[in-house]
């Protein structure tokens, strides 16, 4: 065949098979462009939508082999237009030239000129919009709500708290009455399920089983008996805050030199900070008083480890004060805004300065630690304090 004419179109390409075939006569995977000019083998091949026929990857769309099912007008004159001030969908069919302008007109005078508004969840307090993947219609009223209040005891749902009402009606009247008291179990499970999904959509974790138990008695009218724990709040008495002020006061006014006395508050004020920060943290709840930074901050500065004692510490042993467990965070939250209000009235050493001792020159090589700010020795691997390694 000449230069200029291609395989495909010799009448030896068009005579050989387009099945593909092993040595046994078996057919093997893959087809033949059934394109008549190309007639290309593919192991590959792209089947059209239209005809139903295998092509190679050069004749896969209809117009380009000749597809006699495909139109054009019919299959892909369907186009849109995006309304840049409403933003809805302007759809023309591209069978002319001005197709586009003449959608485009038509859809002048019933544009409104800003978006459309997407509504929001019908319940109360809930700012979720109702898009179409972030909503869903109530089986029971058939009001569409976000994910979050879909269920029937999430939002006010007529025909079902009408169901659950005439239920419950019906179960107390038949059960004795010790067994009516089961009939608030769907009230309960419904404020429980509302407080988990309010936690976790805050990212603050998993409610508490108290909280949650005090909202599902509210609901339910029912009381609700838990245990206590060790993070109950007891709030602090005029005469516990008149005491904390007074010991604070004392150490602020103490015969001591201004930066020791700031020195001692701004440690004070690390250390019960770090207790309220890591409550679960013991090593923030003990204090060593043989320690050196200690002894020169705290310890030796008159009505500092008093202070210490009101609050709480007791005394281990003769090198250890611990702090309990028992002891009130809300309590501790008082010590802390008192410690700080003193030290905002201090003028003589900026606030985010740190402390040195005062008669003690400090040492070039001392570090302070990364987690309470202490300066240590340069012989001292970890904290005195907090016990936390030198970084």
């Amino acid at each position: 065949f000449h230069s200029g004419t291609s395989f495909a179109s010799t009448p030896l390409a068009l005579a050989m098979p387009t099945d593909f075939l092993d040595s046994g006569g078996f057919p093997l995977v893959g087809d033949s462009c059934n394109y008549e000019l190309c007639r290309q083998r593919d192991f590959l091949p792209f089947k059209c939508r239209y005809c139903g026929r295998s092509h190679c990857l050069h004749h896969a769309e209809p117009g380009s082999h000749e597809c006699p099912k495909y139109d054009a007008a019919a299959n892909d004159g369907v186009q849109a237009l995006i309304c840049p001030m409403c933003l809805m969908a302007v759809r023309y069919t591209n069978d002319s030239e001005t197709a586009s302008e003449v959608a485009w007109h038509a859809h002048e005078p019933v544009c409104s000129g800003k978006p459309v508004e997407v509504p929001q969840c019908p319940v109360e307090g809930c700012t979720k919009r109702l898009t179409v993947s972030a909503s869903v219609a109530c089986g029971s009223c058939g009001r569409r709500l976000c994910l979050k209040h879909r269920f029937e005891d999430l939002h006010v749902c007529r025909r079902a708290s009408a169901i659950t009402a005439a239920k419950q009606r019906a179960a107390t009247a038949a059960q004795p009455p010790a067994a009516s008291a089961a009939a608030a179990a769907p009230a309960v499970g419904g404020a429980v399920r509302g407080a988990l999904l309010n936690k976790f959509e805050s990212g603050s974790g998993a409610p508490s089983t108290s909280g949650i138990a005090g909202r599902a008695a509210t609901v339910s009218g029912a009381p609700v008996s838990s245990t206590p724990s060790a993070a109950h709040v007891v709030p602090v008495t005029s005469e516990q805050r008149s005491s904390l002020k007074e010991g604070v006061r004392s150490i602020a006014s103490t015969a001591e030199a201004v930066p020791r006395r700031e020195a001692c508050l701004r440690t004070l004020l690390k250390v019960f900070s770090n207790v309220l920060e890591l409550p679960r943290e013991d090593k923030f709840r003990r204090l060593k008083r043989s320690n050196a930074a200690l002894v020169e901050k705290v310890f030796g500065v008159p009505g500092a480890e008093a202070f210490l004692l009101s609050v709480g510490w007791r005394r281990e042993s003769e090198d250890i004060l611990e702090l309990p467990k028992d002891v009130s965070s809300e309590l501790l939250k008082v010590v802390v805004r008192f410690l700080q209000e003193q030290l905002d009235e201090q003028v003589v050493m900026p606030v985010n300065a740190e402390p040195a001792a005062v008669g003690t020159a400090v040492a070039a090589d001392a570090w302070a630690c990364v987690a309470c700010t202490l300066l240590n020795p340069a012989a001292s691997t970890v904290c005195d304090l907090c016990g936390v390694p030198r970084g």
